[in-house]
């Protein structure tokens, strides 16, 4: 039983043999039908489940070494390796060429003559509810393409008391938190019975912010900002024999803001609600009346406008 079990398998490789396909150049003399017979005779266990024909192999040999290359053109994998060439006229030649080549069959036979996983059987195009599970498709690629990554540039408008107005700019980068930049330009005028009293206000600072989950278009951002703040106040008298003062000072601002920001594509709209407190003492005064004092404790709101998605 096992003679015939053995006589089989011979006759099954034998007849597969037209499965394998060995060029070989620059190697001697050389009986090329047997090479493939033993090849595919290594290979019986293999040709068994995989019915096409293998990708041929090319042997070349050079200064006492033997190239063998397995280029499948339809996957476009290549495979190659080089080892020592027997000698010509040496016994068992076509046997040790046989051994590389089936080797390089086998240790790699995954990569070259497995066939690519069927795709997921899904409705046909025509049938009922194809259009929704299309549909369903789509969407799940456009979520998983959301960056959760990126950075953004706003510009804006702000009224911070008592009665500031200016211009404010937001940058941020970064996912949930994000790393932010601010700065702003602002001017305000207080009048006093004797004169007015004029102040500006430049800042720049560095902070960090948390953006929430997207909710439709939404999102809520809260932010706190170390800010430097440059301020020059100068007092102006509005009537003879009194006597102005001011000068200019440097600062700190330590605020925080939060606000709710609308994403429609890379154009962003935001709102924001601050709260600060501005150090050390700057101040700005006319003679005999109460100084104006920009130090201490303020609050504001801003909108802004920008781009963001890059």
């Amino acid at each position: 039983m096992r003679r015939g079990f053995a006589i089989a398998i011979l006759l099954f490789a034998q007849g597969a043999s037209a499965a394998v396909r060995v060029e070989v150049d620059g190697c001697g003399s050389i009986d090329v039908p047997e090479i493939e017979r033993l090849v595919a005779l290594d290979l019986a266990s293999v040709v068994d489940e995989h019915k096409d024909a293998f990708p041929p192999a090319r042997v070349t040999c050079d200064g006492g070494k033997m190239r063998i290359v397995i280029e499948d053109p339809v996957t476009d994998k290549r495979l190659e390796r080089q080892l020592p060439a027997p000698k010509p006229g040496e016994k068992g030649r076509e046997r040790t060429f046989a051994l590389a080549i089936s080797q390089l069959y086998l240790t790699s036979w995954m990569e070259l003559v497995m066939q690519p996983p069927p795709e997921p059987v899904g409705p046909p195009k025509d049938a009922p509810g194809a259009t929704e599970a299309r549909a369903v498709v789509v969407k799940k690629t456009t979520v998983a393409a959301v960056r959760t990554w990126d950075g953004e540039v706003l510009l804006g408008f702000a009224l911070r008391a008592p009665d500031a107005l200016g211009a404010h700019l937001r940058a941020s980068v970064g996912g949930a938190w994000r790393a932010t930049v601010v700065a702003s330009w602002e001017t305000l005028r207080v009048e006093r019975d004797r004169g007015h009293v004029d102040a500006t206000l430049a800042t720049l600072g560095l902070g960090a912010m948390w953006r929430s989950a997207r909710v439709g278009s939404l999102v809520l951002d809260a932010r706190a900002t170390a800010s430097i703040v440059f301020a020059r106040l100068d007092g102006r008298d509005g009537r003879a024999g009194t006597v102005a003062g001011g000068g200019a000072g440097t600062g700190y601002d330590l605020g925080a803001a939060v606000g709710p920001t609308f994403l429609a594509g890379p154009f962003r709209i935001g709102a924001e609600a601050s709260a600060g407190w501005i150090g050390p003492d700057l101040k700005g005064e006319v003679s005999g009346e109460d100084p104006v004092r920009l130090d201490g404790l303020h609050w504001g709101g801003a909108v802004f406008v920008g781009l963001g998605g890059f």
